[in-house]
């Protein structure tokens, strides 16, 4: 039906005051009245509106996390508790990072289980879990290797005296586990390309460091850069870091290292500096340094070494020798 204006109005509203655009005043008998939308004009009652808003609300809320859900990593596992720990440590022998029994150990005590233990239950960063078939040369297999591996070598160092944290076991991407230090210090701790995201160093100055390198240190492949200067780090250099054959400085002065320099060391191909300085190591220089043909700075004075040095007459680029 129409009102006297020419306006249309729903069945049952024949005094509906709908316009013909939303700046008109209309007529309603013979009184002027500025236009209103009444809800019922629009066959809509507040009841029904109020759930029509709510259903709308509800169908967002699924759709966003439906999509959520679908742009999680499919490559990765994100279990809780007592599973995530052993979803962990299951992919961590599998893929020859750590042993079984230093993961396993009874005591949980060994830096191994602490490393997993904290990924598991407090690390907040949560990272996922990558799955059996995606191992270290895909990327979440290498992010999750590099976060265990820093926590490994944080509870193998003994982090908690350390004199600055650096960052280590934070919330933070394994990435910003640094500090930086007025010249000539700078930045300590991890050194990752900014480019790429990969760890290529690897920087412990003067930090109270006291302990042995963990041999996971070896899964770190895409490192070239190695420095621990002025602190307590012992033992013998692992044999598992011979894989790290993008190394080009490794420096390992004023620390307690012994044993002998090991005969891997010809595996280093583009290395440029070793500093060993200051140590306690034994034996001889072995024979095979004379193929690391880039090499220009060697310093090992102040450690019980013998034999003789004739392997760095050799060294075509070799510049310094300590």
């Amino acid at each position: 039906s129409t009102n006297g204006n020419g306006s249309v109005c729903p069945p049952r509203q024949e005094n509906c005051i709908v316009g013909e655009n939303d700046n008109e005043g209309i007529m309603k008998g013979d009184t002027p009245v500025k236009r209103t939308f009444a809800i019922r004009a629009v066959g809509c009652t507040v009841r029904g509106c109020v759930f029509v808003l709510l259903g709308t609300l509800i169908t967002i809320v699924l759709i966003l996390g439906l999509a959520l859900g679908l742009a999680r990593d499919q490559s990765l596992t994100y279990h809780g508790g007592e599973d995530r720990i052993d979803e962990m440590i299951n992919y961590l022998v599998e893929h020859g990072v750590s042993s079984a029994d230093d993961l396993l150990d009874g005591s949980r005590r060994s830096p191994q289980f602490q490393a997993v233990d904290w990924l598991a239950h407090d690390d907040e960063f949560e990272i996922g879990i990558p799955k059996s078939g995606n191992d270290l040369s895909t990327r979440v297999g290498y992010d999750f290797v590099v976060r265990y591996t820093m926590a490994v070598l944080y509870y193998a160092t003994t982090g908690k005296s350390w004199n600055y944290d650096l960052s280590f076991l934070s919330s933070k991407p394994t990435c910003e586990w640094f500090q930086t230090f007025a010249p000539p210090v700078g930045q300590v701790g991890v050194l990752c390309n900014q480019m790429t995201q990969q760890l290529v160093g690897l920087s412990l100055v003067s930090n109270n460091i006291d302990g042995s390198l963990p041999s996971e240190l070896g899964q770190l492949t895409t490192i070239t850069y190695l420095e621990s200067i002025g602190n307590s780090v012992s033992g013998s250099l692992p044999d598992a870091i011979a894989g790290l054959t993008q190394m080009r400085t490794f420096v390992m002065a004023l620390n307690a290292l012994t044993g002998a320099i090991p005969d891997w060391i010809n595996e280093w191909k583009n290395l440029e500096f070793l500093y060993l300085s200051n140590n306690l190591l034994t034996g001889t220089i072995p024979s095979t340094m004379a193929e690391l043909r880039g090499l220009s700075v060697l310093a090992l004075d102040d450690n019980t070494l013998s034999g003789s040095i004739e392997v760095a007459w050799v060294l075509p680029g070799l510049e310094y020798l300590y």
